[in-house]
């Protein structure tokens, strides 16, 4: 137990201040080498369940597709919008700017959102640290709660380069991330796939210009 609560300290507070200081690929770099670290010793046992195969790949990736169509909406013209406007800062989107009208670049990127945001990130954020909360908090509903909480805000910690909107954006998508990974029984398949469409989708939009069009639209309704 002690040396998960280690890890968990280690891991947080490396996201959290690569995060604040915009050099997230140094926080997640580091995250995967303290995970192979502590499998290594045999402190987490959990890498199996974590991948066992979904009985119906073809279902869980329609569902996949339609829980991130669905959070990519919210995220578009409610999440986003309402922080922005709460917080006074736009979304700092500076990272991905030039993917606009690029194909090329797009199609990159849209492989990167699959390899560090879909794969690595749930490997860290729900299979690594909600795994590890799971095993020191408990089960409870209430220790759920509290787990899926504390790893929402070190997500959007560890998103911190986008600007405050965007940390606080990332923060509570990854609340509905930690959802499907507690409703798919604590398998990362399904929360991988939606995470990984979740950016594909979101590339699309900026990369054809929708999502300045989306803004303006929503901006007259404001």
């Amino acid at each position: 137990m002690i040396n998960t609560i280690v890890y968990l300290l280690l891991t947080s507070v490396l996201l959290i201040v690569s995060g604040i200081k915009r050099v997230p690929g140094i926080g997640i770099l580091f995250s995967i080498i303290i995970i192979a670290i502590a499998y290594w010793n045999n402190d987490i046992f959990f890498v199996q369940k974590l991948f066992e195969y979904p009985s119906n790949w073809f279902y869980t990736l329609f569902i996949g597709f339609l829980l991130a169509s669905i959070i990519s909406l919210l995220s578009f013209v409610l999440i986003e919008p309402y922080i922005e406007r709460i917080t006074n800062q736009p979304h700092n989107l500076k990272a991905i700017e030039h993917i606009r009208n690029n194909w090329k670049s797009t199609i990159i990127y849209i492989l990167i959102g699959w390899g560090m945001g879909g794969f690595i990130e749930e490997i860290i954020f729900r299979g690594f640290l909600m795994s590890a909360f799971k095993d020191v908090l408990g089960t409870s509903n209430f220790s759920l709660l509290i787990n899926i909480a504390i790893t929402s805000i070190l997500f959007g910690m560890a998103h911190w380069y986008q600007g405050k909107s965007g940390a606080l954006s990332t923060g509570i998508i990854s609340i509905f991330l930690g959802l499907i990974f507690i409703y798919n029984q604590f398998n990362l398949w399904l929360p991988i796939i939606v995470h990984g469409f979740i950016d594909t989708i979101s590339i699309f939009i900026i990369s054809l210009g929708y999502d300045k069009k989306l803004v303006k639209l929503i901006q007259k309704q404001l």
